[in-house]
């Protein structure tokens, strides 16, 4: 991305107590980028968001940490084009949880998957969808020794239905 086009208002402000921010505006093909940092005590506060329009192009992050609390998310959205992505990441005492989505338009493709650990628990799941049209979807538990393991898979035109599952 060239931004020396055009002269832009560009800020970078210390402030007491560790926080920090910079902002960078330019009008007319519409370019907005701000990212803020903030410490206190043991909680760090991580955000940025970059937004083009015409474009149009939207991309935000943020992290946060707490008291062994980790939240962390993402997205990007980019238009016409039409891609959309977003992942989410959160930890809290023994709980990992995790989760993530991509959709394309046109082309059209959907993805998603989640995974989730709690004390001896493990959920993972995913699904695919595409334009042929594929549905594609799996999910696993673990749970104190106990493994359930399922999967389906779906097609559609010429029409394939498969799934499966297993515990032990």
């Amino acid at each position: 991305m060239d931004l020396s086009w055009r002269p832009a208002d560009v800020r970078e402000t210390p402030y007491n107590n560790g926080h920090t921010s910079a902002a960078l505006e330019e009008s007319d093909r519409v370019t907005s980028l701000s990212s803020s940092l903030e410490e206190s005590d043991r909680v760090t506060s991580l955000s940025s968001s970059l937004e083009e329009s015409d474009g149009v192009t939207s991309l935000s992050s943020s992290l946060e940490e707490s008291d062994g609390v980790t939240s962390l998310s993402s997205s990007l959205e980019e238009s016409d084009g039409v891609t959309s992505l977003s992942s989410s990441l959160e930890e809290s005492d023994g709980v990992t949880s995790l989760s993530s989505s991509l959709e394309e338009s046109d082309g059209v493709t959907s993805l998603s998957s989640s995974l989730e650990e709690s004390d001896g628990v493990t959920s993972l799941s995913s699904s695919l969808e595409s334009d042929g049209v594929t549905s594609l979807s799996s999910s696993l538990e673990e749970s104190d020794g106990v493994t359930s393991l399922s999967s389906s898979l779906e097609e559609s035109d010429r029409v394939t239905s498969l799934s499966s599952s297993r515990g032990e």
